[in-house]
Order: C-alpha cells, then structure tokens, then sequence
C-alpha cells in the first residue's frame, strides 16, 4: 500500500465504532453522485444501464475487512469514473483487499463515506485500475 502523508483530520474519519457509518440509502449516494457529477460537467455516452461519468478527485480509501475493520492504513486515489452505483479508482499500487473504504468530498463541504465492494483491480499503464461497486442499504 501506498505510504502518502495523510492530513490527521481526514485520518480520523476512519476511526469510527459503527461500521453503518459507511453504509447510506440508495437515494443519498445517488444524490450525492449526481451532484458531483453536475460540478464536472463531464458528459459520457454509455451502453450501461447506470451511466458511468468521468470524475478525476482525489479519494480518501481505507482498506477494511467485510466487518468493515481496517486492515491498513488510509491513502488516496484518483477517480477514474463514477455511477450510482459505483466507483472507478486509479492508484499505483494493486489492491488486495475485497473491500474499501471511500471518504468522497464534494465542493459544497460536504463528505460521503461509504464502502466498496472491489470486483476487480487490473494493470492500466503505469497505474492500476479498481473497480467496485457501493454497498447500499435498502430500506425493509
């Protein structure tokens, strides 16, 4: 992993005692998401059925176990893209872990923590390209 210097500020939203701090509703990171999205004015064509934006913003990711404790400590990435329902991360090093993560900010002030599920991490030049999909919370 990445040993970049990490503001103690942002290092402690990653000391957390409730793993749901990480977990939103559908609409919430949909809302967010679409709100970044609108600030980049990045328009993409796409055949998915959730259209996939390019976003380039440094990400704040954490490597956790599916008990969402750390296994690591914190460092950035690069977003590569991003959906409702997922995420695209560049970084210089692979992951090993199956699950991130993300303190996500947006121009407002306002943070979106939420987890990842990475489905796969490949070579792309001199990068490495992490792909994953948000964890959401569905109402009952």
């Amino acid at each position: 992993m990445s040993t970049l210097s990490v503001n103690p500020a942002e290092l402690e939203a990653f000391r957390w005692s409730d793993p749901n701090v990480f977990i939103h509703p559908a609409e919430k990171i949909s809302a967010f998401v679409e709100q970044l999205i609108e600030n980049s004015r990045a328009p993409q064509h796409e055949r998915r059925m959730y259209r996939r934006h390019l976003l380039s913003v440094p990400v704040l990711v954490r490597p956790v176990d599916r008990a969402c404790r750390p296994l690591d400590v914190p460092f950035e990435v690069l977003t590569r893209d991003i959906s409702t329902t997922g995420i695209g991360l560049l970084h210089v090093n692979p992951i090993a872990c199956a699950f991130l993560a993300l303190q996500i900010s947006g121009r407002e002030g306002d943070d979106l923590r939420i987890l990842m599920r990475v489905v796969r991490c490949r070579p792309l030049a001199s990068f490495y390209e992490i792909g994953g999909r948000f964890l959401l919370k569905f109402s009952r």
